[in-house]
């Protein structure tokens, strides 16, 4: 009574008519934000190794899609940008963790502005060379130790 005294009679079956449209997908969402949000807190608390992984989460998500809406859905634009989509995250994921895990390892180390710049230029040079090093390292090429700096 009080939605269609504010949205009229239109205005709250149009509201129905989205929510009974859309209603499944709104919830799970919300629902796998909340934990994604909050079940790695939960693990702090319980001292369970629990944590939730971007890539995981849209691949499940992407995955129950193609069971629900069946095979057919290869055929939509969609299901390709979503594929895209999982693969920017993974992406995303990767690179920020390896340029936090490099600005730490630098930090740590005090290396001077121009060694910085150096290091970078070389991590630079080395991705547009040869990318799939930074996921799987070459058979071929043995780590070496680094210098002791100071």
């Amino acid at each position: 009574m009080a939605l269609q005294f504010i949205l009229g009679p239109k205005g709250a079956a149009r509201l129905a008519k989205f929510l009974d449209d859309n209603i499944a997908g709104l919830t799970s969402n919300i629902l796998l934000g909340f934990l994604l949000g909050l079940l790695p807190m939960f693990g702090t608390m319980t001292g369970l190794p629990i944590d939730v992984r971007h890539v995981t989460l849209g691949t499940g998500q992407f995955a129950g899609s193609i069971y629900t809406i069946g095979t057919g859905v290869v055929y939509l634009n969609a299901f390709w940008l979503a594929l895209v989509g999982i693969m920017v995250i993974g992406t995303l994921n990767v690179s920020v963790s390896f340029g936090l895990a490099m600005w730490v390892a630098i930090r740590a180390r005090d290396v001077s502005a121009p060694d910085r710049k150096a290091i970078y230029q070389a991590v630079w040079q080395r991705f547009c060379r040869k990318p799939f090093t930074f996921l799987w390292p070459a058979k071929d090429e043995v780590a070496t130790e680094a210098p002791a700096h100071g």
